[in-house]
């Protein structure tokens, strides 16, 4: 078996590997939010979320499960953005799609490179067996071998173009998945989440409302309180306004008579307490 032989045999082992490879990687994407969805609540958070079965579960509609709902748990209370969630899943969805893109060309590019390999490889044949002084066997030789080689290219053009033709068919029903998520998401989970916003609105304004009702009569009790208070204070002021009009020196002058009136009666006082 030549040289030329084992090579195409080995890109065109190749080539049946990086298609099978694609293969798989299309048929991943063709699962992508193909199950069934339904909402939940958490039990910590008491938060509505998305739950998703599938019979063949992949990672990249488990991410996306995941993104959304952490979104939702951080986003509790209020109303949630449709956009948001929408870019989540494409985010996901673009990731696969652009490994599928860079991979689907490769059996082609292979077998361009197995054909060029060999019209190399029969070229350097004739130069090292005497040049082309035989015309007729250089041409044998380098058209059997062109021939050889042209087999890689023919795989690559046969792989690249079924591998194509699944990734459209997988297109078309990736976004079939994606338009029903996303009609489930508009009419099933933003209605129950915004009748949480606004449950949780009507709450706050109950409890704001209570407040008020309740603090209006609290600065009135205090309006009255402060009423007594100036009330006591003015009868204060009274007090030392008469206390301030009697006339000091009287005062004195009365304190004094009262102390000599004592002073006097003190020997009576001594004698009658000799005579008791």
């Amino acid at each position: 078996m030549s040289t030329l032989v084992i090579f195409v045999i080995a890109i065109i082992i190749l080539q049946v590997f990086l298609y099978i490879k694609t293969s798989s990687l299309i048929s991943k994407l063709k699962r992508v939010l193909s199950g069934d969805f339904s909402t939940g609540q958490t039990v910590d958070d008491d938060v509505t979320v998305i739950r998703y079965k599938a019979k063949n579960k992949d990672d990249i509609s488990q991410n996306i499960e995941l993104s959304i709902n952490r979104y939702l748990k951080e986003n509790k209370g209020a109303v949630s953005d449709f956009n948001l969630i929408k870019d989540i899943v494409e985010r996901n969805c673009d990731t696969l799609e652009a490994e599928i893109s860079s991979q689907t060309p490769l059996p082609l590019y292979l077998g361009l490179m197995g054909t060029v390999a060999g019209i190399i490889l029969g070229l350097l044949t004739i130069t090292l067996s005497g040049g082309f002084s035989n015309i007729e066997n250089v041409i044998d030789t380098l058209m059997s071998d062109v021939a050889i080689a042209m087999v890689a290219s023919f795989m690559g053009i046969g792989l690249t173009t079924l591998t194509l033709w699944k990734a459209k068919k997988c297109k078309v029903k990736v976004e079939a998945n994606k338009n029903r998520f996303y009609t489930w998401i508009q009419t099933n989970l933003l209605p129950v989440i915004s009748k949480s916003a606004v449950s949780a609105i009507t709450l706050l304004q109950h409890n704001l409302t209570r407040f008020n009702e309740s603090f209006v009569g609290t600065v009135n009790r205090l309006e009255a309180k402060l009423g007594d208070v100036g009330d006591v204070y003015e009868s204060q002021i009274e007090i030392l306004n008469k206390i301030e009009a009697i006339d000091v020196k009287k005062m004195a002058t009365a304190n004094v008579k009262v102390l000599s009136a004592l002073d006097g009666s003190m020997g009576s006082l001594d004698r009658f307490s000799q005579y008791m």
